[in-house]
């Protein structure tokens, strides 16, 4: 990434400028804005990416322990077995497993409380922007940047949970309690906030924008919205979609964005430069909270250690579903890139053991949730690991990327009664790349075989086969779960240690208590106590 701006996200996340509008990186005596003059601020890019970094910084809680990646433990893809050595955690992985959650877990409590937090310092922000006594150069630009992070915020929660308070202002008093929102109302609330942002937001892809909100990443996050209406609202609005899809697909004609040729480039440790990326989350080992919990420390073994010679502990946790495993084509290379399975093996190429000195070999079926013994399932490996790395990473996290943009427009396309050649057409020039050239004229779809309603998980899916192709092409990205919502798959189907609750419910997460008993005039979701 641009080395300015990760400098700049490294001096906001050290404490180097405060929310309030004080600066100094160099001594602990505070200057405050309002008493310098307005050519001192906002004058250029760099200030610009340090206002805004506090803003960004917020969202790299989400990949940390029990944030809001964790929630995948709800889906088909992955799943954290009780072990010898620990991950009961009073049952809540169990719970999530069996959609069994309930409104005290630690998960869903604290991505509640993480999301509002990121609003609050968006509302901060805004506040501070719009009431600065000078006048801010290009104000309509920053001012659509926050917003556009702060719908982001609200996506997040309005697939989660659905009916949440709206909160925009920052200057209130500090016992104001907001009430819940329907969630079509947070819908049309995130559609507007985007499509405001659009107008002024940048159209660069470089590294000014690099980690930011530029126009085709609220595009994207647009066209998302518009592709769950229907399943968070019952209001179809697929054309709405693809008119964002296409808005994005058109800056492969001027190189602006393309899919990378070797699908690993995406993860990598240097992986700003793939132009593949539309939406990234800057990180850096030297950043504390930097963390991608999943890339190693989460899921690897703890002997692991003496292969990669990291500077922090491994947890020997998350492992990929075995059904999932199961489900990919043997001649598919993600089945290969996307985990780490049988034996290991340390940095001299030795057996890597543990302390009974048993060989380490990842096997991938997990006995059960309560028993998952010390070696079962295979582990996820979508980063390229860095050898001696600390807790924190030098790999960004892959947010929005190309590859999902033709997919969407597939989906729409499909569900749209559309052109469904070419959403086949869409769907292989991103599948192609993980099959070998001389066995790819039978491994790529027809128009037939994704109007198809195949079987996902045991129960009959439309378009089911784009629905198995979104977990291949983008498992651990962090939305499988809304995933399968959409096509009618998360409450019915039957995946490895899983049976389906068939409790409409479910879609959604409970509001917490911790909120509830903060704020009396929330309403909790339907079939939750």
């Amino acid at each position: 990434m641009s080395i300015k701006f990760k400098n700049t996200i490294r001096y906001i996340i050290t404490g180097c400028i405060a929310l309030t509008f004080t600066f100094s990186c160099t001594d602990l005596e505070e200057t405050v804005y309002d008493q310098i003059i307005a050519d001192n601020f906002y004058q250029d890019d760099d200030e610009i990416a340090l206002a805004m970094s506090p803003v960004y910084a917020d969202l790299r809680i989400l990949f940390d322990w029990q944030r809001w990646w964790t929630l995948e433990n709800t889906t088909d893809i992955c799943l954290t077995p009780q072990r010898p050595t620990g991950w009961y955690d009073g049952g809540v992985y169990h719970r999530l497993q069996y959609h069994t959650w309930t409104p005290d877990d630690a998960q869903i409590d604290w991505f509640w409380g993480d999301a509002y937090t990121g609003v609050s310092d968006c509302n901060r922000l805004i506040y501070q922007i719009e009431t600065s006594p000078f006048e801010i150069e290009n104000s309509e630009v920053v001012l659509a940047e926050v917003r556009a992070v702060r719908a982001l915020w609200y996506y997040l929660l309005c697939d989660a949970y659905g009916n949440v308070p709206l909160s925009v202002e920052y200057d209130v008093p500090v016992d104001t309690l907001l009430p819940t929102v329907k969630r079509g109302k947070i819908v049309d609330f995130i559609i507007s906030e985007l499509k405001y942002g659009i107008t002024y937001l940048s159209e660069d892809n470089d590294s000014k924008t690099y980690g930011r909100m530029n126009k085709w990443a609220a595009s994207f996050l647009l066209a998302q919205t518009y592709l769950n209406s229907e399943s968070w609202t019952g209001v179809a609005k697929y054309d709405s979609c693809l008119m964002y899809c296409d808005s994005i697909l058109a800056k492969e004609e001027d190189g602006t964005y393309a899919l990378a040729s070797d699908y690993q480039s995406n993860f990598a440790i240097d992986n700003e430069t793939s132009k593949e990326a539309i939406f990234n989350v800057p990180m850096d080992e030297l950043i504390d909270g930097a963390i991608i919990y999943i890339a190693y420390r989460y899921t690897l073994h703890f002997v692991e250690d003496q292969r990669y010679h990291f500077e922090s502990w491994l947890d020997n946790g998350i492992v990929a579903g075995p059904s999932f495993i199961d489900s990919f084509d043997s001649l598919d290379m993600r089945g290969e890139w996307n985990f780490h399975k049988g034996q290991r093996y340390d940095d001299k190429g030795d057996t890597l053991r543990n302390s009974e000195g048993i060989p380490v070999f990842y096997t991938k079926d997990v006995p059960s949730v309560e028993e998952g013994g010390e070696f079962s399932g295979y582990r996820l490996h979508k980063y390229e690991i860095e050898d001696g790395a600390a807790i924190e990473c030098n790999n960004d996290w892959v947010w929005f990327r190309l590859a999902e943009v033709k997919f969407m427009k597939a989906e729409c396309l499909l569900r749209t009664g559309g052109d469904a050649e070419l959403a086949a057409e869409l769907v292989n020039s991103v599948r192609r790349r993980a099959f070998d050239s001389d066995v790819w004229e039978d491994k790529k779809y027809t128009a037939d075989d994704l109007l198809a309603t195949v079987e996902v998980n045991g129960v009959p899916t439309e378009f089911g086969q784009l629905l198995k192709e979104y977990a291949w092409e983008l498992c651990y990205e962090g939305h499988r779960r809304t995933r399968q919502v959409r096509f009618g798959n998360f409450v019915t189907g039957t995946w490895s240690l899983h049976e389906p609750t068939n409790d409409p419910n479910k879609r959604l997460f409970p509001i917490p208590t911790s909120a509830l008993v903060a704020n009396p005039m929330l309403e909790q979701n339907p079939g939750y106590r």
